[in-house]
This record gives structure tokens, sequence and C-alpha cells, in this order.
């Protein structure tokens, strides 16, 4: 089970890893039809690696649930990731501070 969990997590991190570079792409564009195109990409990336979990259920000798349970939280971290760093970079949070302010 904890090699199912692993390969979850891997697979899950992956695929939000790509999500992320997009989301970026498309936040340092600017336009609204950027954001449109990595949203549609992100989402259907999401369902994406939940289908290879699903369709290589009988092939890989991974239990099933667990594994596609820990790709749903590996997807869901990372997007929270990306807010969490987005929000830090908006605000100025974590950049150097500058001296005689």
């Amino acid at each position: 089970m904890v090699v199912s969990i692993v390969a979850g997590l891997v697979l899950g991190l992956a695929v939000a890893g790509i999500n992320t570079v997009v989301m970026r792409c498309a936040i340092r564009k600017g336009s609204s039809a950027a954001m449109l195109i990595a949203v549609t990409a992100r989402m259907a990336l999401d369902v994406l690696a939940l289908l290879a979990v699903y369709l290589a259920r009988d092939r890989l000798p991974l239990q099933f649930q667990p594994t596609l349970i820990a790709t749903a939280v590996g997807l869901s971290a990372g997007i929270i990731s990306l807010a969490i760093l987005t929000s830090r970079q908006r605000t100025g949070e974590g950049a150097p501070e500058e001296e005689g302010e």
C-alpha cells in the first residue's frame, strides 16, 4: 500500500509541477485569454492524470484506491502551493528588504 501511495503522490506532484509552469506563464502574460487557456489546460491535465491511474489499475501491481487518492492529493497540493507562492510574490513577502527604508 505504501508503494501505491508514493506512486500516486509522485504522479500528482509531477502533473502539479507542469500545471504550475503553465499557470505561471499565463500569469506573466497577464491576459484573460492566456488565463482561460491555462486554467483549461490545468483541468485537462488533472483529468488525464486521474484517468491514467484509472486505466492502469489492472495493468500495474498497485492498489487502485490509495493510488487514486494520493494522486488527487498531489494535484491539490500543487495548486495550493502555486496559490501561496503567487500571493507571497504579490504582497512582497519573502522578498529581500531594501536597506534605508
